[in-house]
């Protein structure tokens, strides 16, 4: 792993096992997840981003202002990520092993 941080994150309970704070756990969750985690964190904004930019640049023939444009077209995305986030956090869940 190269990013060895401390981090939170929440763990839905498990009723039969328990566990003391500071106790060591393996954390992990199912590696379809992680691949939809990157396609929405990178791919699709990336695709938001340069086909922004194409059609703002054929529309505009103004490269800085095509990519202003484009830099904006983000902020309906991220806003739908924001609006859909507990949907989210309840497919996105950790297990402890």
């Amino acid at each position: 792993m190269a990013d060895v941080q401390e981090k939170i994150i929440e763990v839905s309970p498990d009723p039969d096992k328990h566990w003391k704070p500071g106790e060591q756990v393996m954390v992990s969750m199912e590696e379809s997840l992680g691949k939809k985690a990157v396609i929405l964190g990178y791919v699709l904004p990336l695709i938001v981003l340069l086909g922004s930019i194409v059609l703002f640049l054929s529309l505009l023939n103004n490269e800085g202002v095509a990519a202003l444009i484009s830099i904006f077209m983000l902020a309906p995305y991220y806003l739908g990520l924001y609006f859909f986030r507990k949907k989210l956090h309840k497919e996105f869940s950790f297990r402890i092993q």
